[in-house]
């Protein structure tokens, strides 16, 4: 790779540039700086292409870091560069230092760490190119698993929702069980015996009412289901005689 395939970097607070370095002249410092106004405040990573060369932008709290390369570099030198000094510009003026620094005021101290940084990618190409494909493997793991988090989060509120369901149709089926229990007392009271005929989930429910108990086959739930389905189906029959009685009128 060429020693000038990275010719410009410069970190920022904002739009105000705190440290920047170069070794060349040219009119991509004002490039970089016109981005620099334009840039969306919002965390991300932009590349904009003019006159062959490359202006890339990594926006992370409140900082941007910038680098103007040769456009044939590519996009991936450029920016695992900006990794690496949004990484060391974090370490060294993370505690406060930066948040109130002056324009350019870092230059003399964080310049010759740009200058570091841009020759290490520029002499290891082909490692920062594996660490790129590390990074976008791990990513695409942590993408998959953020996935299985959320269908995992969606299943369990299905399985809230179904558990809520099978439990209003018990709570149905007792209901029904106690509204004829009650009936039935109401017969014994008048002096008839009763022989309650139901499922065997209820014996012993019904036997504490001092009932006989019958076994009655078939699924409970079933016959609760059978049961609302019906009801529904007559509430809406009475329903619409009622609009069709409204409407002759």
């Amino acid at each position: 790779m060429g020693q000038q395939s990275l010719i410009y970097a410069f970190v920022a607070r904002g739009t105000v540039v705190l440290a920047d370095y170069t070794e060349f002249t040219g009119n991509f410092t004002g490039i970089a700086s016109q981005c620099l106004q334009k840039l969306p405040a919002s965390n991300n990573k932009f590349t904009y292409n003019c006159d062959g060369h490359t202006f890339n932008y990594l926006v992370d709290n409140g900082f941007t870091y910038c680098v103007v390369a040769i456009e044939s570099v590519g996009r991936q030198v450029p920016m695992a560069f900006l990794e690496r000094i949004k990484e060391d510009f974090t370490k060294r003026y993370g505690g406060g230092k930066a948040a109130a620094a002056p324009a350019q005021s870092l230059s003399k101290e964080f310049g010759p760490k740009l200058k570091e940084h841009m020759q290490y990618c520029i002499d290891h190409p082909e490692e920062i190119s594996k660490i790129a494909k590390v990074k976008a493997q791990v990513s695409e793991v942590k993408g998959v698993m953020m996935e299985n988090i959320e269908k995992a989060q969606d299943f369990r509120q299905q399985g809230t929702q179904m558990r809520r369901k099978m439990w209003l149709q018990n709570m149905k089926i007792k209901l029904i069980v106690l509204g004829i229990l009650i009936a039935l007392i109401l017969i014994i009271d008048y002096g008839h015996r009763v022989r309650l005929a139901t499922h065997s989930n209820f014996k012993e429910f019904v036997l504490t009412a001092g009932l006989e108990f019958y076994p009655l086959g078939g699924d409970p739930k079933v016959l609760a289901g059978y049961i609302s389905s019906m009801l529904e189906k007559l509430l809406k029959f009475i329903n619409s005689n009622r609009i069709l009685d409204h409407n002759l009128c």
